[in-house]
């Protein structure tokens, strides 16, 4: 009986000495986004919800009352999926972060992500430094599969918590409609991001009110590997006191990735989906 039981120890320590596990680490020297690898996976991920090849965080926010909460799933049932996990800031310049996933911590700006199937992961910012520091994610597939999404959150004593989902998605391809309300003390924000470096695009909103009628017409160029974040009625001054859509349309670049975010006045805060109507 002894003997059995000494055998089956055995059996279990070499089985689980050839079982990946899952784990994440810091990646020197990451190499930046290779366009042609990640448009034949958008197009691949085109139209999901929570993409498993990869995708795009249109916005995080790290810093003063603001962490960035991030899970990672992999859907499949027997292959493992690596990934590296990119951070940038708003201007496209690498952002260090400091992740932890309860088990050990980590602090870089690119994390080699590796999820055995059937396995999660879920990683909290922390070491907060004192400024807000914004901008968005990549979570760059190197093999199998791995979906996941975002979630940034405001923690102010005395106060609930502030938070929202940011979705894990490859983005639009040339034109979005984003639903806006900026009456009653609700504020629609808005945050852009296009991850194609050397690619900047220049981007056209049309904002309607609720009638259709168009308002006015607003044009802004975003850089490659650049995010912007702002409020509706300050960036788009027709939206000001008024609810509608604004038509998103690209000219050049190769798409963006956005997100929309519904301002409560009593203080919750909500995703917006941003459809892509090409």
């Amino acid at each position: 009986m002894v003997f059995r039981l000494g055998l089956l120890a055995l059996v279990c320590v070499f089985a689980m000495q050839g079982q990946t596990v899952s784990d994440f680490r810091a990646l020197e020297n990451p190499a930046g986004p290779d366009a042609a690898a990640a448009l034949a996976r958008k197009v691949e991920g085109k139209g999901a919800l929570m993409p498993s090849s990869g995708g795009f965080l249109a916005h995080v926010a790290v810093g003063g009352p603001w962490r960035t909460l991030i899970t990672l799933m992999n859907p499949k049932v027997s292959d493992t999926g690596k990934a590296a996990l990119k951070f940038y800031t708003s201007t496209g310049a690498p952002l260090t972060v400091t992740l932890t996933n309860g088990r050990k911590t980590v602090t870089s700006s690119a994390f080699e992500v590796t999820l055995p199937a059937r396995n999660s992961m879920f990683l909290e910012t922390i070491n907060l430094p004192a400024t807000v520091q914004t901008g968005y994610a990549y979570l760059d597939l190197d093999s199998g599969s791995i979906t996941g999404y975002g979630v940034f959150r405001a923690v102010v004593a005395g106060l609930p918590n502030l938070e929202a989902v940011v979705p894990l998605e490859w983005g639009i391809t040339d034109q979005a409609m984003i639903a806006y309300d900026n009456t009653r003390g609700f504020v629609t924000s808005v945050a852009i991001a296009n991850p194609w470096g050397f690619f900047p695009s220049e981007l056209v909103a049309d904002v309607y009110d609720e009638d259709g009628l168009l308002l006015a017409t607003y044009r802004r160029v975003l850089p490659g590997q650049s995010q912007v974040a702002f409020e509706t009625f300050r960036e788009w001054p027709a939206t000001a006191g008024r609810r509608g859509v604004v038509r998103l349309s690209q000219i050049g670049g190769l798409g963006y990735a956005a997100l929309a975010l519904l301002f409560n006045p009593t203080g919750s805060v909500t995703t917006a989906p941003v459809p892509d109507v090409r």
